[in-house]
């Protein structure tokens, strides 16, 4: 599958992976893009995301969505220090863009969120955002029913 958008802002990268999620439920016998990718702690890797998005204004939280937008960089353990380097960032900018990744309902766990991982590491679970309305996260993603049903009437 390959989706070609133009997004007038970065909020927006929920909405298109949402359309992703419907088109490829659409054809298939799968409900959500989690059960069509698996589950990160079991995963067959049978489907690898590798995504690639241009822009003319990049940023910091862009650069981080580019680099959690690939099955590689996600389901395991990243130092904080590896991200600090990898970002040319402070590590109280990092806490600033891990919130701001929630918030885009990219599952991105660190000690803060889950204390199991441990100090100094994070683990962003899915090369995509959270979809489901019962994903257990603090999100600016409005779950406006219409918005999602309009969008799927339209590609339909």
């Amino acid at each position: 599958l390959k989706l070609c958008i133009s997004l007038e802002s970065i909020d927006y990268m929920f909405y298109a992976w949402k359309e992703i999620e419907l088109a490829l439920t659409k054809r298939s016998k799968f409900f959500t893009l989690i059960d069509i990718y698996g589950h990160y702690a079991n995963r067959g890797d049978v489907v690898d995301i590798v995504s690639t998005i241009k822009t003319g204004k990049p940023s910091v939280l862009l650069n981080m969505i580019k680099y959690f937008s690939q099955t590689a960089n996600c389901g395991n353990f990243i130092s904080e220090k590896y991200l600090l380097r990898e970002f040319k960032i402070r590590k109280e900018e990092l806490s600033d863009l891990i919130l701001n990744m929630r918030a885009l309902r990219y599952d991105i766990r660190s000690y803060d969120s889950h204390p199991i991982i441990g100090i100094g590491n994070l683990i962003c679970t899915y090369p995509f955002p959270l979809l489901s309305k019962k994903a257990l996260v603090s999100s600016k993603v409005k779950l406006n029913k219409e918005i999602i049903n309009e969008r799927s009437l339209k590609t339909a």
